[in-house]
C-alpha cells in the first residue's frame, strides 16, 4: 500500500505540469460552456445564424437582402452543419454557440504552447495559460455564435508554427503556419492585418538570410517599415483616421495590461537571451494594434481580441524581470509566489473563476437579456 502511493506520488511529481494544464483546460471549458444558453442571442449573433440558414437554404450565405455574407465563411458553415444536425432553438443556441465553446477552451491549450516556446518557464507559462483561461473576455466571447474564439484560435497556432519555423527552419512548420493564417482569415477577415507581417518575414528569412544574433532587428525593422507603409498608404488614399476609441480602451480600461504588456516591451530590448521571441510577439501586437488605430474602417472593441493573449504574455514577462530586478534573496518558491500574487493581484479584475450568467461585451453592442424567463419560455 505505501508502495503504491509512493508510486503514485511519484507519478504525481512528474506530471506536474500536464496535471495542471488539463485542470485549467477543464476550468476552463466549464466557464464557457455553463453560460451557453443562458445569455440571450444578441444583434451580431443573429446576423451570423441568419446566414448560416441561408446556407442551409441556398449553399451559400444569401441573405434575404441580397446580399452575401462573406466576412466569416469558415465559421458559418461550422454554424450550419451544427443547425443542420442538431437544429435550433433561439432560446436553448448551444449548437451554434458550441464550436466557439471548444475553439475557445482548445485556445487555453494553444497559449500553453506558445507561451512555452517563447517564456521556456513552467510557471510563467500556466500563469498565462491561467489568465486566459478566466479571464472574462475571454470566456465571454468564447460562448457566443460569432467566430472570434476561432479567429484567436487559428491566429496563436499560427503564431505558434511560424516561431517554430523561425527557430528551426523546418518547412513543415513553415507549411503549417501558411495553413493556420489562411484558416484565420477564412474564420474571420480582421486576420488579413497579420498577412504584410507574414510575407516581411518570410523575405527577410529567404531573401537577407539573416544570422541569429541579427534576427531580433529585423524583424523589428520589419515591423517599422510595415507601419510606416501601411500609414503612408492610409494618408495617401484618404483612409488614415485614428480610432481613438482603441486607445481609450487600452489606456482606461486595460489599463494595467496596457502598462504591463508596454512594460514587457521595453524590457525585451535589454533582454539578449530572449531578445529573438520577445520581439517576434512585440511584432504581432503593435503592427496589428497600430493598422487598427490608423487605417481601421470600423469602432469595435472585440477586434482587439486576437490580441489579448500576447499583450498578457508580455505582462507576464515583464513581472518576472521586476522580481529579478528586485534581488529577492528567499529562493525559487519565494520569487514564485511573489510572481503569483503580483500576477493575481494585476488581474484580479478581469478573472472569473465561477461562471455568470451574462457576459458585458463591449459598448456600442446592444445585449439583450432575457434570464430565466427566456429560458422558460423555450422550454
Amino acid at each position: 500500500m505505501e508502495s503504491s502511493w509512493k508510486l503514485t506520488c511519484h507519478w504525481i511529481q512528474q506530471h506536474k505540469i500536464t496535471l495542471l494544464l488539463l485542470i485549467l483546460i477543464a476550468w476552463g471549458f466549464w466557464l464557457r460552456v455553463s453560460s451557453i444558453n443562458h445569455q440571450s442571442l444578441w444583434i451580431d449573433e443573429g446576423y451570423s445564424i441568419n446566414a448560416a440558414q441561408a446556407i442551409l437554404q441556398h449553399g451559400y450565405p444569401l441573405l434575404d437582402s441580397g446580399q452575401i455574407y462573406t466576412n466569416q465563411p469558415l465559421g458559418l458553415y461550422t454554424m450550419a452543419v451544427m443547425i443542420k444536425i442538431f437544429g435550433l432553438n433561439p432560446f436553448h443556441p448551444w449548437p451554434v454557440r458550441l464550436p466557439a465553446v471548444l475553439l475557445g477552451t482548445a485556445v487555453i491549450g494553444v497559449t500553453y504552447l506558445f507561451a512555452k516556446q517563447i517564456l521556456r518557464n513552467n510557471i510563467t507559462v500556466l500563469l498565462v495559460t491561467g489568465i486566459v483561461a478566466c479571464s472574462e473576455w475571454e470566456i465571454a466571447w468564447s460562448a457566443q455564435a460569432r467566430d472570434y474564439a476561432m479567429l484567436q484560435f487559428f491566429l496563436l497556432l499560427y503564431l505558434y508554427f511560424l516561431w517554430l519555423w523561425l527557430d528551426g527552419q523546418k518547412l513543415r512548420h513553415l507549411i503549417l503556419a501558411t495553413a493556420m493564417l489562411l484558416a484565420a482569415i477564412m474564420a474571420h477577415g480582421l486576420a488579413i492585418i497579420f498577412v504584410p507581417i507574414f510575407i516581411v518575414i518570410i523575405a527577410i528569412r529567404y531573401l537577407l538570410r539573416p544570422q541569429q544574433h541579427t534576427q531580433s532587428w529585423l524583424i523589428l525593422s520589419a515591423g517599422t517599415v510595415i507601419w510606416i507603409l501601411a500609414s503612408l498608404s492610409a494618408t495617401h488614399f484618404k483612409l488614415y483616421q485614428t480610432h481613438t476609441i482603441y486607445i481609450y480602451y487600452l489606456l482606461y480600461v486595460k489599463t494595467t495590461l496596457l502598462i504591463g504588456a508596454t512594460i514587457g516591451m521595453l524590457w525585451a530590448f535589454f533582454d539578449h537571451r530572449c531578445a529573438d521571441p520577445l520581439f517576434f510577439i512585440i511584432l504581432h501586437w503593435v503592427v496589428p494594434l497600430a493598422i487598427l488605430i490608423q487605417a481601421g474602417e470600423a469602432f469595435q472593441i472585440r477586434y482587439l481580441f486576437p490580441l489579448f493573449p500576447l499583450m498578457i504574455l508580455l505582462t507576464l514577462y515583464g513581472l518576472v524581470r521586476i522580481i529579478r530586478l528586485l534581488h529577492i534573496q528567499s529562493g525559487y518558491h519565494i520569487n514564485t509566489l511573489v510572481l503569483i500574487v503580483m500576477a493575481i493581484t494585476l488581474f484580479y479584475t478581469q478573472l472569473r473563476f465561477l461562471p455568470l450568467a451574462f457576459y458585458p461585451l463591449e459598448y456600442d453592442s446592444p445585449q439583450s437579456h432575457f434570464g430565466p424567463s427566456g429560458i422558460a419560455v423555450g422550454r
